[in-house]
């Protein structure tokens, strides 16, 4: 039995004394924390980490945040959106629904807004929280859409499902 309690004891101290170490290498800001690289889990570098998280919620959390949005029209969200399309010629029409029709079809999760701004009809995509995001999207849409660029604006709010 005392056998038992000195492992328990060495364990419990090996524990604490790499806590500590832990604690001594990591420094926190608002609720983030900055951990040293030796301490990240580098098997997720570069992976998509939010296609690993399953996100449940109660129905009642989408539905106050629908009531929320639907109280407050006049509340915008900054943001940003991609320009994929933006013509002046007497096509220019239909061309921007033919190249709205073209995206909705590649890209079946993105937003898409089609307008008229004297004297151009314009086509914006998505609607990003932050430069990342739209960064990334449009690195992937370059090769398609090669003058396309990013634009700042006021951007939808997120879907609640």
């Amino acid at each position: 039995m005392k056998r038992y309690i000195i492992i328990i004891l060495a364990m419990f101290a090996g524990l604490c004394a790499y806590a500590q170490d832990f604690a001594d290498n990591v420094s926190s800001a608002d609720s983030l924390m900055r951990v040293k690289a030796s301490y990240a889990d580098t098997t997720l570098i570069g992976r998509n980490i939010f296609s690993l998280v399953n996100v449940r919620q109660s129905s009642s959390i989408a539905s106050a945040m629908n009531q929320w949005r639907a109280a407050n029209p006049d509340r915008v969200l900054k943001g940003y959106r991609i320009s994929i399309f933006s013509e002046s010629r007497q096509t220019a029409r239909s061309e921007s629904e033919t190249v709205v029709e073209r995206f909705k079809v590649k890209y079946p999760g993105i937003e898409v807004y089609r307008f008229y701004a004297n004297p151009e009809f314009r086509v914006y995509v998505g609607d990003f929280r932050d430069k990342s995001e739209v960064t990334r999207f449009l690195n992937q849409i370059l090769a398609e859409y090669p003058s396309a660029f990013v634009v700042e604006t006021n951007i939808n709010y997120p879907k609640m499902y």
